[in-house]
């Protein structure tokens, strides 16, 4: 049964699934008047120490930096228009592979160009982040994202929250930001180059 959760909820990753390794970490969005509309939304997992800050830059992995340094986490795609059913972009994580100094995964979608474009989340209707064994394809928790949005232009979904060596959490955040990825960047401390 797919448990889909509220804002502030957590969801045991192991009790939901004893088996759970490879986990699936989709993300969704339409844009608002429909495949019309020019919208690049782009997914990103920051890999996070304790100090909720990544560890180098290489602990960010999205459209430019599609694989973790140690391969734990993998962007497979970047959709640039949203189009399409189910999930518009996903990452693999293999949670054995993860660092032990990494206690923390945020999940983050921001929206590329959107001050240049004059879009923000507002625009965006029926997005979602969902968790699946990549093994299975069983799904495990879902977000829906039903926060009334204005003038954000990224927003962290959830986080996947190491509890022990060997378990994990994931907890549904729907925390909206404005100023895209780069403000993800420096709340998370990824160096950027100008």
């Amino acid at each position: 049964m797919v448990s889909v959760i509220e804002r502030g909820e957590k969801v045991d990753l192991k009790m939901a699934d004893p088996e759970l390794n490879d986990l699936r970490v989709g993300l969704g969005w339409d844009a608002v008047g429909g495949d019309e509309v020019d919208m690049d939304l782009d997914a990103a997992i920051f890999m996070l120490g304790a100090d909720n800050r990544v560890r180098s830059s290489k602990d960010l992995v999205f459209y430019n930096q599609m694989e973790s340094e140690c391969g734990s986490v993998v962007l497979c795609g970047d959709n640039r228009t949203g189009q399409g059913e189910g999930d518009d972009e996903y990452l693999e994580v293999n949670l054995s592979k993860i660092p032990l100094d990494v206690v923390k995964l945020a999940i983050t979608v921001s929206i590329y160009e959107a001050d240049e474009r004059h879009q923000n989340f507002g625009m965006v209707e029926s997005s979602f982040v969902r968790l699946a064994n990549n093994q299975s394809q069983r799904e495990i928790a879902k977000y829906v994202l039903s926060e009334e949005c204005h003038n954000e232009t990224a927003f962290v979904f959830g986080e996947i929250i190491r509890v022990d060596e060997d378990n994990w959490s994931f907890r549904a955040l729907g925390r909206g930001f404005s100023g895209e990825l780069r403000y993800l960047c420096d709340v998370f401390g990824v160096q950027v180059d100008d």
